[in-house]
Parts: C-alpha cells; sequence; structure tokens
C-alpha cells in the first residue's frame, strides 16, 4: 500500500489487518500482505492479536482466508497446464507445489475435502462374553435297549 513506514497506534493496527485482509482477499500471502501494509511493528503476531481483539477483523480474515484459498484453487489448474515436462526437476518442482496447494486446500476447505466411502466385504464373527457361567447341560444316561426279537 504505502512505501513509508507508521507508527502504529492501535487505530492503525486495526487498520493495518483490514488492510491485511484485502491483500489476503486478492490472492496475497500473508506474509506478503503483512509487509506491504507498511505499519512499524506490525507482524504476524499483531495480526493475529487483531484478529482476537476486533470480531470484524477476525471476520474479514475469515472470508479474506477463503477467497484466497479459492485463488489457489483455479490456480491449480493454470499450474498444472504450465508444465511442459520436457525437465524432470521442472516437473518434479510443478508436482510438489500442486501437491502441497491440494494438500491444503483439502485440510482448509470443506467442499475440497476427499469423499470417502466405506465398504465391508466378507463375512464377520462375532463373540461375545457376558462373564455369565453357563448352566450345564443336564447328562443323559444310556441305557441298553432290550432287543426287539426278545419282545416278539
Amino acid at each position: 500500500m504505502t512505501n513509508h513506514i507508521i507508527k502504529a497506534p492501535k487505530l492503525w493496527k486495526r487498520r493495518a489487518a483490514l488492510g491485511v485482509c484485502r491483500a489476503l482477499a486478492r490472492g496475497q500471502t500473508i506474509d506478503n500482505a503483512i509487509a506491504d501494509v507498511g505499519v512499524e511493528g506490525f507482524d504476524m503476531r499483531s495480526f493475529r492479536w487483531a484478529c482476537r481483539k476486533w470480531s470484524e477483523v477476525g471476520e474479514a480474515y475469515e472470508i479474506a482466508r477463503a477467497d484466497y484459498l479459492h485463488t489457489e484453487a483455479d490456480r491449480l489448474i493454470s499450474l498444472a497446464d504450465g508444465a511442459d515436462g520436457s525437465d524432470h526437476t521442472t516437473l518434479a518442482v510443478t508436482k510438489l507445489q500442486i501437491d502441497t496447494r491440494k494438500w491444503v486446500i483439502e485440510r482448509l476447505l470443506p467442499e475440497y475435502q476427499p469423499k470417502q466411502t466405506n465398504e465391508v466385504k466378507g463375512s464377520l464373527s462375532l463373540v461375545v462374553e457376558t462373564g455369565v457361567p453357563r448352566k450345564a447341560a443336564p447328562t443323559v444316561e444310556v441305557i441298553a435297549a432290550p432287543d426287539i426279537k426278545e419282545l416278539l
């Protein structure tokens, strides 16, 4: 925003934090946005403090962060299209950039989280132990049957 450094009273820190949120929404990284604000002593710690102190700054940050992540998701396509595959090192770097952005986006934006399905195939045997002793089965006496011929 400005090239000169301004001494930061609390009101300036609030304005600076909102400026960082606007820069984030435009697709700038948070480190660059904080550096571009041009307020002396305003760093990541001050920005986090401002997000907790003023609710409108915290809300603006959440919206700006979502906008930034959506922008990064859109950049994935151009990043993938820009890889020509002529050099293995360049291709590896591009793949790492894409994978890193995908990883961050999947964890921070719920609509980009991978869909999971759970399928269970096969059989399942279940043994339940209650700790209650079983009653003993009644004993059966084996009695020799008389021969049928003797009865006739």
